[in-house]
């Protein structure tokens, strides 16, 4: 009869591996069989959309830190509102609501931590349209005192593609110069990440040319116009293929956490569209005991 290891006996790197990707690959796996069965029950795409902004949600929901939740709708500030967002991340300790229902809803920008665009397909159009996207939610954050450095300034914004066409690299390529077109650096999203494709972000490599090492960075302390791009290589082997996958949900939990939203003053909401408040003052009135 075998006895069981030891607490801490070494694995072999292979073992260990699998361990550590297993979390990636049901994520991914996930994904996949998403796709194939949108691919095969829905003839129609919006139908066929919306059943995969759900089953990314939920997904995601099983990986997100503990008090984030996730619905769709419009992000709104004092002057403006956002387009539609397939999937808005919010702090639960942090929400307040101008307008829900269920998963759908519309809320203060100071309550967001994050909005995720999602494409059945990206194409150079959608993967343009997506990064307007997540620039039309930055946009609505205005004023904010300086962050430190090494702290996200913004909310977090990604595109999240559950396939490609062309190839993922042709993609990766649209959506960097996408990123480069918007101006303000703030207001550029944070990751694209493609379904059995790979993952790009802003960062850099740290040391030489041949150097393993990197450095992921935020926009608002990062000057370059270059992204990282980690493309899946593998494809008959589904653990390599994990870390495209592990290096968004990383960077997506790590801004989540490491964001600190403006505090919201609901006043000024409810001055919206009517000036000055109309009030009155009222004094406690005079009674016997004050003679």
């Amino acid at each position: 009869m075998a006895t069981a290891p030891e607490p801490g006996e070494p694995v072999s790197e292979e073992e260990h591996r699998r361990r550590v990707s297993a979390g990636f690959v049901l994520f991914a796996s996930q994904l996949a069989g998403a796709l194939q069965a949108a691919r095969n029950a829905f003839g129609h795409d919006l139908a066929r959309g919306e059943y995969l902004e759900g089953i990314l949600k939920s997904a995601l929901r099983d990986i997100l830190p503990t008090g984030y939740n996730l619905f769709s709708g419009q992000i709104i500030s004092t002057t403006s509102i956002s387009r539609q967002q397939d999937l808005v991340v919010v702090d639960s300790k942090n929400v307040s609501s101008l307008l829900r229902s269920e998963d759908l809803g519309i809320v203060p920008i100071e309550s967001v931590s994050g909005t995720i665009e999602v494409k059945t397909s990206l194409t150079k159009k959608t993967v343009e349209e997506a990064v307007r996207n997540v620039e039309s939610v930055k946009a609505l954050v205005k004023d904010r005192p300086p962050t430190a450095t090494g702290t996200p300034a913004m909310p977090f914004g990604g595109v999240v593609g559950y396939a490609s066409r062309p190839q993922f690299l042709s993609i990766a390529q649209s959506y960097v110069n996408a990123c480069r077109h918007i101006p303000n650096r703030d207001h550029r999203p944070d990751a694209l990440f493609v379904l059995g494709g790979g993952t790009v972000m802003p960062g850099r490599r740290v040391g030489d040319d041949n150097a393993s090492s990197i450095a992921l960075c935020y926009w608002n302390d990062f000057e370059a116009e270059s992204q990282l791009v980690f493309a899946e290589e593998d494809e008959d082997d589904a653990d390599d293929n994990t870390r495209p996958t592990a290096i968004f949900i990383h960077r997506l939990t790590q801004h989540l956490t490491a964001y600190t939203p403006p505090p919201i003053d609901i006043t000024k909401y409810g001055k919206v569209g009517r000036g000055d408040w109309n009030f009155r003052l009222f004094e406690p009135l005079p009674t016997s005991k004050d003679h």
